[in-house]
């Protein structure tokens, strides 16, 4: 069963704190992390201590699926991890801490919806698309950036960071949608980018090269499946309406936000 992430998760800037937003209020769901991973699928947290990886589950359990890895992704029906020394990539078997290897060295995973996995070749940099078992196909060279959106589309940032480029799902084959950014954002409410400064957000409209900007400077910023929200140098969580208008959702804790990540 797919399904996509409504809302965030945020860590405590000392780390001792897992947060989430139900729609109303923060609430505490979880203790120490170093790290969040959320998705469509599940929030994970890194265990501080030994760095093994754990699901959250309602209202505030938190289940071990597996032991440490350099980097987790969560799509919408799968978790997938890279090994901590980036030499093999693995899918949970959605059983106890059960791993399958579907896939050789990488330096990087990127995912999003619709089991959406791609990764990065440690020989140049080039993106492949998994495909399924230990299948993966090349679909283009080195980036700065890549990330996927609520439907599967996979969006690059050039290597210079000049262009914005979109797969258009067919080979090695690209074509542009803006200009320079400095870093990207993507989730089911669309594709975002910050300007070269980072002062400004901009929406990408879905069409030919149109942005529209809807916000100024922040920290970091996180994409659901129908909101954005970002995270300012206070450590206040806003949340996007439309235009540019923003909702202060204020401090999820006390002593600040370190991170932010999609939630289910």
């Amino acid at each position: 069963m797919s399904s996509a992430p409504t809302t965030v998760a945020a860590l405590s800037s000392d780390g001792l704190h897992v947060n989430r937003w139900d729609g109303r209020q923060w609430k505490q769901i979880g203790p120490a992390a170093s790290t969040l991973y959320g998705g469509g699928l599940a929030l994970l947290g890194i265990n501080p201590a030994n760095s093994d990886v754990s699901t959250w589950t309602k209202p505030s359990n938190w289940i071990k699926v597996g032991g440490p890895g350099s980097k987790f992704v969560v799509t919408s029906v799968s978790i997938f991890g890279l090994s901590p020394n980036r030499d093999g990539v693995f899918k949970w078997s959605n059983d106890s801490t059960s791993w399958n290897k579907v896939g050789g060295p990488a330096t990087d995973l990127i995912g999003g919806a619709y089991n959406s996995l791609f990764g990065i070749s440690p020989n140049g940099g080039d993106i492949y698309r998994w495909i399924s078992g230990d299948k993966w196909e090349k679909v283009g060279g080195p980036g700065s950036q890549f990330v996927v959106d609520g439907s599967g589309q996979l969006y690059g940032l050039s290597p210079k960071k000049d262009l914005v480029m979109k797969w258009t799902g067919v080979g090695e084959n690209w074509t542009k949608v803006g200009g320079p950014a400095s870093r990207l954002f993507a989730g089911g409410l669309g594709l975002f980018a910050l300007n070269p400064s980072g002062s400004e957000i901009w929406r990408y409209s879905g069409g030919g090269e149109n942005w529209g900007k809807v916000g100024g400077p922040g920290v970091d910023w996180v994409v659901t499946e129908d909101g954005l929200f970002g995270v300012n140098s206070r450590g206040e969580i806003w949340k996007y309406e439309s235009g540019q208008t923003w909702i202060n959702l204020g401090i999820p804790s006390p002593s600040g936000t370190k991170q932010i990540v999609a939630s289910p």
